[in-house]
Order: C-alpha cells, then sequence, then structure tokens
C-alpha cells in the first residue's frame, strides 16, 4: 500500500508528465497526435497506482494547466472534453465485465463528448471540419475504437512490466 505522500508525489509527476505531453503535442507537427494520445493515457497510470481519487485528480490538474497554458488549442478542447478523462472513464465501464454494454457505454460516451467538442468548434470558434458530418464520425469512432484496443495493451503492458517495479 502506497503512503499519502507518495500517492501525492506520483499523481503530480504523471500530471507534469502529461502537461509536458500535451504542449510537445501543441508544439510539434511530427508525432503529435502520438504525443497527445500518450498524455490522456497518464490519468490512468495514476488510477492503476494510486486509486481513481488520485488518478481524476490528476486528469482535472492537468487540464486547468492545459488550458491555462495552452488556451483556443484544438487538442486541449479534445483533452479535456474527449480523451483526458477517458482513463478514468474506462476503470469505471470496464467493471461491468459485459463485452457488448461495455462498448455501448464507450462509444456513448466518446460521441457526447465529440458532440460537445464539435459544437463548441463549430459554433463558438466558427472553425470548419473538412469532411462530410458523416465521414468525419464514422472516421472518428473508427479512431477511437482503435485508441481504446492500444489503450488496453498499453494498461496490460503498464501492469506487467512497470506497475509492480513502482509500488512502495
Amino acid at each position: 500500500m502506497m503512503k499519502r505522500t507518495n500517492k501525492l508525489t506520483t499523481a503530480a509527476l504523471l500530471t507534469a508528465l502529461c502537461v509536458a505531453l500535451l504542449a510537445a503535442s501543441n508544439l510539434s507537427p511530427v508525432g503529435a497526435w502520438v504525443l497527445f494520445a500518450a498524455a490522456a493515457m497518464l490519468p490512468a497510470a495514476a488510477v492503476l497506482q494510486c486509486g481513481l481519487g488520485w488518478g481524476a485528480l490528476c486528469y482535472a490538474a492537468a487540464a486547468v494547466l492545459s488550458l491555462l497554458l495552452f488556451p483556443l488549442r484544438m487538442k486541449t478542447l479534445l483533452f479535456v472534453l474527449v480523451l483526458g478523462h477517458y482513463g478514468l472513464s474506462k476503470c469505471l465501464i470496464e467493471h461491468l465485465r459485459r463485452l457488448p454494454l461495455e462498448w455501448a457505454c464507450k462509444l456513448t460516451l466518446f460521441n457526447g463528448t465529440l458532440a460537445l467538442c464539435y459544437l463548441a468548434a463549430t459554433r463558438l470558434a466558427g472553425l470548419t471540419i473538412g469532411l462530410p458530418l458523416w465521414a468525419g464520425w464514422l472516421l472518428a469512432n473508427g479512431v477511437f475504437a482503435a485508441y481504446d484496443l492500444g489503450f488496453t495493451v498499453a494498461i496490460g503492458w503498464y501492469q506487467t512490466r512497470l506497475m509492480g517495479k513502482y509500488k512502495h
């Protein structure tokens, strides 16, 4: 069992790494979406190491810092509304232990948050999407499904390779 100070330190380091990856994804054209996806997985690492509350704190702190440091960036909006909290949601949803129900919940959550992001981008920021809406939605859902499967593999790797080495 980790001590409270160790949990705080771990969550703070994961938050800092999350913000650093978000910064790198906003600055670098090469591999930007990979860095963004990796940043969105870090609150899940906080959940695995420290518990759900610490993971929520990691996400909240990273979301606030990213909004303060990188305003008016599409990836910041995507992190705050769509993928930043997904590690927490994935943890809760996968406790259902019924794969069709889990996917229904995940897709409902993703499409709901994606709709919020779309409305914010088009109505508030005046951005236009280069694809027809149905094609963009289909593409986004395909990418999300691949991301979720990759996320599951990454969590498994983290649990077997790293987690035991850094538990106190």
